[in-house]
């Protein structure tokens, strides 16, 4: 709990991070999408 209060202090690094987050899944479910499309089609 202690850390999650640190981190909300700081309102510009939850920012960066949560953005940073997303886009890293964005990232894997886009590759997760063409993989499973590959795989149909083969």
């Amino acid at each position: 709990m202690v850390s999650i209060a640190k981190i909300t202090d700081n309102t510009n690094e939850v920012a960066i991070f949560s953005s940073f987050l997303h886009a890293i899944i964005f990232r894997f479910a886009v590759q997760g999408e063409s993989v499973s499309k590959n795989s149909i089609r083969r």
